[in-house]
């Protein structure tokens, strides 16, 4: 179920009300009638969206803001509703990252389209975390060696797998780079300009942190956008040290067979 709640923070009851009569009945509002009791509701409704008054008793916004500490990735949106600030207060509101700002008296279009506007960016961002967690949750239960990197061949995915082959935690590679992980760092640079044409599926040997090789079979493919501008790689590798050792074995078992069925 969307999450449509609206929660109006202001210490005039007409505001509300305005507010109240421009959304018509389209979302779920509550009111606070100043910051700390703002925080409050807040934490029981997990509102979507937040109006915000600056000039309140109690806890101004400045305040709330603060304590919100908004980020990009924050479940919610802000909009500053208030009619008592100057040029400078207005990119402190900026800074403390709200989405919208409105001067009151406000257009009720105006505020009616950003209304809609925020709520419609948050859905699509839930919508991006949802899509996010359903591809963590598939590269954490592979046990195959998953990673991917940038243009740049700076390592931006590295999963539980290949940690524990590796050796080495994804801080740890994302600082060091994915040449780094190959026993020969030039087959790393060949792969990446062979990715330009086509997608790439071979063996190769890896280095892990403690010195010794991992023998895998490799697959790995450009990655690009829309309009098909690159911008990194993805790779899926299967750890086939233990395998290629009995092949040898066996090799070598064929080897001794052969040379005594013709000493005999």
């Amino acid at each position: 179920m969307e999450n449509n709640n609206v929660l109006v923070v202001d210490d005039e009851p007409v505001v509300f009300q305005a507010i109240q009569s421009c959304l018509d009945d389209a979302y779920p509002l509550f009111h606070a009638k100043n910051g700390k009791e703002g925080l409050e509701m807040y934490e029981k409704i997990n509102p979507a969206l937040l109006i915000l008054d600056i000039k309140m008793p109690v806890m101004d916004g400045f305040e709330v803001l603060e304590k919100l500490n908004l980020e990009t990735t924050s479940p919610f949106g802000v909009i500053v509703l208030t009619g008592h600030v100057q040029g400078q207060e207005v990119g402190r509101c900026y800074e403390l990252g709200i989405s919208s700002f409105l001067r009151k008296p406000f257009n009720i279009f105006e505020l009616r389209g950003l209304v809609k506007q925020s709520l419609a960016s948050q859905r699509y961002l839930d919508a991006l975390r949802r899509e996010q967690k359903y591809s963590k949750s598939l590269l954490d239960c592979s046990s195959n060696i998953i990673f991917s990197t940038d243009d740049d061949m700076n390592v931006v995915a590295f999963n539980p797998a290949a940690e524990a082959c590796f050796g080495y935690s994804f801080e740890e590679v994302a600082t060091k780079g994915i040449r780094s992980l190959f026993a020969d760092p030039n087959q790393a640079d060949m792969i990446d300009v062979l990715l330009d044409t086509r997608s790439f599926a071979g063996e190769v040997r890896f280095l892990k942190k403690d010195g010794s090789f991992i023998e895998a079979h490799l697959t790995c493919a450009r990655l690009r956008d829309d309009d098909g501008t690159a911008f990194g790689m993805v790779a899926n590798a299967r750890d086939i040290t233990n395998e290629k050792k009995i092949r040898a074995l066996m090799e070598s078992k064929k080897i001794a067979d052969a040379v005594r069925r013709v000493k005999q």
